[in-house]
């Protein structure tokens, strides 16, 4: 029928959802341009889309038994990327609006209280465990902005990339260093106190 696919997309999805790894990866090459695409222009960033659809094809294998069940699971597959594409730009829109109210506000013993549970060093020490941890690229980025301060477009000229690749790849590796901090502390909501604390 024109589709470059193997069966008809009800089969493809009826054998992905009885666990058919030939037919997922067959689904995955036939959905992940669209999907990206649909992405890319409700968040405007490229990098963010690509997590977004890895995102949604994890969610799709990790429910595919009720692929089988659904009268449009093509549909299905764009709702997760809508509903995680609108949660990324809630989440930025509120984490910039966290990181301005911070900025000017004075650090005090409230918004510290992490650091009376733990010793400066072994924060840091967290924290460059959570660096390590990210992508090479993404890593350097981060390393770049947070130790050498140099400005999204310094970065950008540096690595030969552009700012908005370069504020994605910020913005992606400072939720991962909060949410690794979160999970070893048990504390979130001081995560990015802590974060400011020890990089400016």
């Amino acid at each position: 029928m024109g589709t470059g696919l193997p069966y008809e997309r009800n089969e493809l999805f009826r054998k992905s959802a009885e666990g058919d790894h030939a037919a997922f990866a067959q689904m995955f090459h036939y959905y992940n341009a669209r999907l990206f695409s649909f992405v890319k222009k409700v968040t405007k960033h490229s990098a963010v889309a690509e997590e977004i659809v890895q995102e949604v094809f994890l969610r799709a294998w990790l429910n595919r038994q009720k692929l089988a069940e659904m009268e449009q699971p093509e549909g299905w597959l764009f709702l997760i990327a809508s509903n995680l594409s609108l949660t990324y730009l809630r989440n930025a829109t509120n984490e910039a609006r966290k990181i301005n109210a911070y900025s000017k506000s004075s650090s005090s013993a409230n918004n510290l209280d992490v650091t009376a549970k733990l010793e400066g060093k072994e924060i840091a020490s967290l924290i460059e465990e959570a660096v390590q941890r990210l992508p090479p690229k993404r890593q350097i980025i981060f390393r770049m902005s947070r130790h050498d301060r140099l400005s999204y477009e310094e970065i950008a000229e540096k690595l030969c990339i552009s700012t908005n690749t370069v504020k994605d790849h910020l913005v992606i590796a400072l939720r991962f260093v909060r949410q690794h901090l979160h999970q070893r502390t048990g504390s979130f909501f001081h995560i990015l106190a802590i974060i400011k604390f020890f990089y400016e």
